[in-house]
């Protein structure tokens, strides 16, 4: 061993390594506190932060058919005052914002 050359010992047949898996850029559910948009660098295993962001969008999803059923009901409603169409309309509006949010991305 003394006579081979210097390095020699990294000539042992190596393993091959898999490509990295490709990574996107996900656009997360929230803002950032200056109100900018917030992403993640991921790829698709995963992760707390992606499990997080999957959570709050399906509480999205959720609170925007509850807003959309309680339209419906006040719809139904004659007697129900436009003070509480339009509070109903601006709920409606973050709902559809938060919802086009993940069905684009």
């Amino acid at each position: 061993m003394m006579n081979e050359p210097p390095g020699s010992e990294l000539s042992e047949p190596v393993e091959p390594v898999e490509p990295a898996a490709p990574q996107m850029m996900r656009l997360l559910p929230w803002r950032s506190p200056d109100d900018r948009p917030c992403f993640l660098l991921t790829d698709e295993s995963g992760g707390p932060v992606s499990d997080l962001a999957d959570s709050i969008e399906e509480m999205q999803l959720d609170i925007g058919e509850e807003l959309l059923r309680h339209a419906r009901a006040m719809h139904a409603d004659p007697k129900v005052p436009d003070r509480e169409f339009r509070y109903l309309s601006r709920r409606l509006a973050e709902a559809l914002g938060d919802a086009l949010r993940v069905a684009r991305n």
